[in-house]
């Protein structure tokens, strides 16, 4: 009987989400579920969500299968979230069960036909809080057990108290919103382990399996401050608590959002947002705080109320403080429905029995149902498009010109590498979320000659406008050919100022010697001057670094000399300029992220000596001075061979040496840096 009844409203639920799914289907994919399908693609690779210093790889790992069976396309990823909106209804439904009989069967139709919110979570998610959800749900299951077996007396057994500690530790590591559940949990079970002999030793295997799972988080936090940046508490220049405090004065806006009375067209932006008929608005969220309430009193004293209460309360305390909250981050609410729906269901059980409490929940799941339809409908007039901008026009753009590499901002550099397939690789120039942190395929677009630019004017992030782009690119002497697709702006075949050979035997000693691998360290202070061993008239000169650190001054200014004893600074590089300044590298324009490479553009003049003066002290060390003859400005850089893995590269670099190329020199030092 329990079990038909729980196949019947998990039916239910595929219903209801059904046209959410349909419309999923036909929408692109967005920067964050791109890179899950990518990371289903590698399942090893990677210890975070990549690109960021936060999450974990679960994602990908429950993708893989439908990305393996069904390809690189938006449903293999969306799948799994579908799939993860139904398993939380059956948690709903074990945990209100197994705190009162009849209890189930309400508390599952609550999240059966959820608020708006939960609809969108469903099928249009933000990656990690499906999967975190329903993490939450298994582990108030299994918390729920062991806090009865203490209160009975018993000591849970070494095998619940590793499961609730795993759970709970895959949960912390996939988004750290969790902790407010896992906290709870942890208190209620000490408080009822303490009465219980060897309880708290048992417990003691949940501490350690929650240590285990969670520590490619908690290890990486030891070390890199940015895996904690998401609990941020204020922007720099605030007072501490002056953003929790602005967030708690409008605290009823998302509880609002949370419980029905409106929901966003996408997961937490401001502007575009459907709201439910004012009565609706109103009666929704009292009904579920009022059965709630009801519910708690009904099991007060008990262990799902403590659990349920304790979950709510401290994921509502913990929302005002990180710096990322606002009104309109319902997300970080969520780990909140659950043990709400869960006690509203025993409320309506207190009020009506185990037999009609269905019927208590009805109306409300009803009410819900009205703003998911206006969820569904501001989707139909909105378009696909206009919710996740669709990268399919860039991708035929470039495949149709050969195009195999490039740069572009987040949602768009994730969409074309993932539905290509990876025959197309695109990244951005930088992270552009958290600035410095390891981008996974950014070598990969550095290393092609033939990489192109793809800027999407209102769905970037930070890269320049098309008109801006322009002008850089005009401002170091280069031209493209520029291609529409849609409303993307793509810049290919690039026209440098320079042609990639350089003159050689011009500088002696590691410098000069045309190997990327051999460098001098330079003092930390003061300048370092190149003679020339011969006159040269120069189109522009390259400083490459070596493979490992350090590299090339992040401040410098670069000079030459016309008779060797005075010098014109011809460039000039500094600090909190990386994702300003422009320089041709590789037969393409650069950003200088990194302290890899520098390039100047030269008139042609006639040098003798090229000084390098850094600005900020600091060990540095130049691998080549690289000094490009005059004659060939429009002479295009080489094509290469992007395909196999960096091994493969290395082998092909060694046998196909070009050490008068700059470009096969550049591409060398990418290589020995993936060794």
């Amino acid at each position: 009987m329990k079990a038909r009844a729980l196949v019947a409203v998990l039916l239910l639920a595929a219903a209801v989400r059904a046209p959410f799914w349909a419309f999923a289907g036909r929408a692109s994919l967005d920067g964050d579920t791109a890179i899950v399908g990518l990371m289903a693609r590698h399942p090893t690779r990677g210890t975070t969500l990549w690109g960021q210093p936060y999450g974990s790889p679960l994602d990908g790992w429950l993708a893989a299968p439908f990305v393996a069976a069904l390809g690189p396309t938006p449903t293999a990823v969306r799948i799994p979230y579908a799939l993860l909106a139904l398993a939380l209804v059956a948690a709903a439904y074990g945990i209100a069960e197994r705190a009162r009989a009849g209890a189930g069967r309400p508390a599952a139709l609550l999240l059966a036909c959820p608020p708006a919110y939960a609809l969108l979570l469903s099928s249009l998610p933000p990656p990690l809080y499906p999967t975190t959800l329903a993490l939450l749900g298994l582990l108030l299951l299994l918390a729920l057990e062991a806090a009865t077996a203490l209160g009975e007396g018993r000591a849970p057994s070494r095998g619940q108290g590793a499961a609730i500690g795993l759970v709970a530790g895959l949960a912390a590591w996939t988004h750290l919103m969790s902790l407010a559940t896992v906290a709870a949990v942890a208190v209620v079970l000490a408080l009822r382990a303490r009465r219980v002999p060897r309880a708290l030793g048992r417990l003691g295997w949940t501490a350690s399996a929650f240590a285990v799972a969670s520590a490619p988080w908690w290890v990486r936090a030891l070390g890199d401050p940015s895996a904690t940046a998401v609990l941020g508490l204020a922007r720099e220049g605030e007072p501490l608590l002056a953003h929790a405090a602005a967030v708690a004065r409008r605290m009823h806006e998302p509880l609002s959002g949370l419980l029905g009375a409106w929901c966003p067209l996408t997961a937490d932006e401001a502007e575009r947002t459907v709201r439910a008929p004012l009565a609706v608005a109103l009666l929704a969220p009292a009904a579920w705080l009022g059965l709630a309430a009801l519910g708690l009193r009904a099991t007060r004293h008990t262990a799902v109320a403590a659990l349920m209460a304790g979950t709510v309360i401290l994921t509502v305390a913990a929302y005002p403080f990180p710096i990322r909250s606002d009104e309109h981050t319902l997300r970080f609410l969520t780990p909140a429905l659950l043990p709400l729906a869960v006690l509203a269901a025993l409320g309506a059980v207190r009020l009506a029995g185990p037999r009609r409490a269905w019927m208590v929940v009805a109306p409300l799941c009803a009410a819900q149902l009205w703003t998911g339809a206006r969820l569904i409908e501001g989707w139909r007039r909105a378009g696909p498009e206009a919710l996740v901008p669709d990268c399919a026009p860039v991708l035929d753009a470039l495949a149709g010109r050969g195009v195999t590499r490039a740069y572009a901002s987040y949602h768009t550099a994730y969409c074309l590498t993932y539905t290509s397939g990876e025959s197309l690789i695109a990244s951005p120039p930088w992270n552009e979320r958290f600035y410095g942190y390891p981008m996974p395929y950014l070598d990969e677009v550095r290393f092609d000659p033939r990489a192109a630019w793809v800027l999407v004017p209102g769905t970037d992030f930070e890269l320049p406008a098309p008109r801006t782009f322009e002008s850089k690119l005009d401002g170091i002497g280069g031209r493209s050919t520029p291609l529409r697709a849609g409303a993307a702006r793509i810049y290919l075949d690039f026209v440098p100022p320079f042609g990639p050979r350089a003159a050689p035997g011009l500088v002696s000693g590691p410098a000069g010697d045309a190997d990327v691998a051999t460098r001098v360290v330079e003092p930390a202070t003061g300048p370092a001057t190149f003679a020339l061993a011969r006159p040269t008239s120069a189109a522009g000169i390259t400083l490459l670094a070596g493979p490992s650190d350090p590299g090339l001054p992040r401040a410098l200014d670069l000079e030459v000399s016309s008779d060797g004893s005075s010098f014109e600074r011809i460039g000039r590089r500094r600090r909190g300029r990386e994702t300003v300044d422009l320089a041709w590298i590789n037969g393409h324009p650069q950003f200088l992220i990194d302290s890899l490479a520098f390039s100047v553009p030269l008139d042609g003049r006639t040098i003798v000596a090229v000084r390098v003066s850094p600005t900020e002290p600091g060990p540095w060390a130049p691998a080549e001075v690289l000094v490009h003859p005059a004659g060939g400005p429009g002479q295009p850089w080489p094509s290469a061979d992007v395909r196999g893995a960096w091994a493969e590269r290395r082998a092909a670099l060694a046998s196909e040496r070009d050490p008068a190329s700059a470009s096969w020199l550049y591409r060398s030092l990418l290589a020995l840096r993936h060794r």
